[in-house]
This record gives C-alpha cells, structure tokens and sequence, in this order.
C-alpha cells in the first residue's frame, strides 16, 4: 500500500451553492442536491453530468433512490418530502410531515416503511405503498440528524441534536436505549459491516466506538478532527471507514485498528470548505461534497500507478 490509499480522480461542479447529500441513483450513477435547489445526477465513469435533474422549490438536504419501487425520495429544508416517480418522472406525493427541514430518510424493505428526520425532532414512518402516515413521534426538540438500520434490520439508531443515540425497536418504534454520545449534538453514524460495534462523530468533533453486544456501551473515543463530524461511511469492503468535517478535512481509517491512515485537505486537492457527506461506491470510489458546491471521487492508490493527478473538471449548467 502506498503512503497514501487515495488520490483525487475527478472534480466536478455545476451547482450554485453548498452541497449537502450524495447519494447512490441508476446503477453506476449518482445523485447531489444542494442548496440551489436542485438534485443532479452525474456519470463518475464519464465524469461528467448526466441528463436527469429535478428543481425543488427549496433547498434539498437528502435524498433516496429506492430501486425496486423506481421511486426517489427528496428531503426539502421546509419540511417537505417529495416522493417522485422515475418511471413516468412525476411526482406521486408531497408530504409534509415535519415543520422543519427533512435532514435524513430511509426505506426498510422487510416493513415497506419510509422513515423521515425533522428539524423539529420529530420522526415519521410513512407507509411506502399508499404513502399515509404510520407513527408521528417526537423525540426531542433538537435537530434528528441521521437514521440507520442495525445489520439485524431490527433497530434503529437515530443521532439526535440533543447529543443523544436513541435506538428505536423497527416494529412498534419504541425506544429500547439511548445513549449520551456527544456533546451538543450527534451528526453522524455508522454500524460496522464486520463488527458488533456502532460508530459515531458529533458536533464535539470526536469519533466514538459503542459495543452493540453490550447495549451500546461505550469502547473508546478518538479526538479525530478540529470541528464538527458530519459523515461517517465505509468502504465496501468493511476494511477502512472515511470521515468528513467541517474543518475542510476527509480523514481515511483502518477499521480494524482505528488508526487514521490519511487526511485529506485542500492541499491535497480536497474541498475548500466544510465536507457536508460522503459516498464509498464499490466501482467508483469514494465520493465527497461540500460548502464548495464540488462533487469529488477519490480513488484507490495502487503501489504499481504514479500518482498523476486529478482529471481535468467539468461543468453542469443548470
């Protein structure tokens, strides 16, 4: 392995301001939505833009393809949820849910249920046929950051705004632990794919390790970047973990030791503002967005390829 596991393969830009989500779409595809109101979706392979685009009326904080249902999901900052058709590319349902911005959505197949995260603390489960509301439950009345299905499918792990893991049970939605993971508020998770173990990053800017075979108690804690941790993600072969700041940094980890293993910056052809969310694709890569409304791949470094720097960027026009 050569001193560092990734360099840059491509930037690409076209949106008009900071980018929040990146998300997998058609296969080899994927989507951005920004705070320009529109999502894009882009070819890594061409690095470049592809055809599809959707307008929102504001920003857009998340997305989800769900592939089976050809449906995509699209979180607003007002609250809405737009559910869109890809099939016949119009828009099934507008709900609204939450009085503040949707910041996370998730689809769990074995219920046929859609799970939203409020700015109001608030977290909904929306039946994924007809689209009618199932449970209306609020939490807290801090930000609901991100939701994520244990391996299991049997729990859910919500990062609070009030600093809090709570860990609802995917039948009746009560709550079976919560944990005080981070000071101010928790931004980010993500459950190991090859250990019992959860990790979270929060506003205190610190990596933490939680036992899941011992409820969620804690392992250890990593000082890990200089300001807020807003993406946790990790590679599909469950060997290394990525991380995102609003420092400007993306730090690369072994997810077996824990140790940091590379970081990226601006001087290493990184963003030039905060990194919002990430994306570890097994063909591609790992994709980052940020306040600088850049889409960025990294690729896996080989000992036997130089490193010869990024391809050259290309536009979108919106």
């Amino acid at each position: 392995m050569t001193e560092n596991m990734l360099r840059k393969n491509a930037e690409l830009s076209g949106h008009s301001g900071p980018i929040y989500t990146v998300t997998s779409f058609y296969p080899g595809k994927v989507l951005t939505g920004s705070a320009d109101k529109f999502v894009a979706a882009w070819d890594p392979e061409k690095r470049l833009p592809d055809a599809f685009s959707v307008k929102s009326e504001a920003a857009v904080y998340c997305t989800l393809y769900v592939e089976e249902k050809a449906l995509l999901l699209v979180g607003q900052s007002t609250g809405g949820l737009h559910l869109i058709d890809l099939r016949s590319k119009t828009e099934l349902k507008h709900l609204k849910w939450h009085e503040k911005g949707v910041f996370d959505v998730l689809y769990h197949k074995k219920r046929n249920a859609i799970y939203s995260l409020g700015g109001d603390g608030t977290f909904a489960v929306t039946h994924a046929e007809t689209f009618e509301l199932i449970r209306h439950i609020p939490l807290t009345d801090k930000k609901l950051r991100q939701v994520i299905l244990s391996p299991d499918g049997h729990t859910l792990a919500i990062a609070c705004g009030d600093g809090n893991i709570r860990f609802l049970d995917d039948d009746l939605y009560n709550e079976v632990y919560t944990i005080e993971a981070h000071k101010n508020s928790v931004y980010a998770m993500a459950f190991h794919p090859l250990k019992p173990i959860l990790i979270s990053g929060g506003a205190d800017a610190m990596l933490r390790v939680w036992n899941g075979e011992k409820n969620y108690e804690k392992m250890l804690e990593i000082p890990a970047h200089n300001f807020s941790i807003y993406s946790i993600v990790f590679d599909p072969s469950g060997q290394f973990f990525a991380t995102a700041s609003k420092d400007k940094t993306i730090k690369i980890w072994n997810a077996q030791t824990l140790d940091m293993l590379q970081r990226i910056d601006i001087k290493s052809g990184g963003h030039r503002n905060s990194v919002n969310k990430l994306l570890w694709s097994e063909n591609h890569g790992l994709f980052s967005v940020g306040d600088d409304g850049k889409l960025m791949i990294w690729e896996t470094v080989s000992p036997s390829t130089p490193d010869a720097g990024p391809e050259k960027s290309h536009s979108k026009h919106e």
